[in-house]
């Protein structure tokens, strides 16, 4: 029973460090494309910034995929 309890605080505690930088980007998402992008409209801006996090958020699975056989093979 505890080792299923410690389990679970493990793996809470792991996605939400997981989610945690996804939450402050899109949160602080608006300053990120005042900073970055300041040739365009806000609006375009602001697109721009969230294409960006949407592209990280897509291309995860296939980098865990990659290193992840690579670190089974050789890690």
């Amino acid at each position: 029973m505890k080792q299923s309890i410690r389990n679970t605080l493990l793996v809470a505690t792991g996605s939400a460090l997981e989610y945690y930088d996804f939450v402050t980007y899109i949160m602080l998402s608006s300053f990120i494309s005042q900073v970055f992008f300041k040739h365009h409209d806000s609006w375009i801006n602001l697109l721009i910034t969230l294409s960006i996090f949407a592209f990280g958020y897509l291309i995860r699975p296939f980098g865990g995929m990659l290193f992840g056989s690579y670190a089974d093979r050789f890690g």
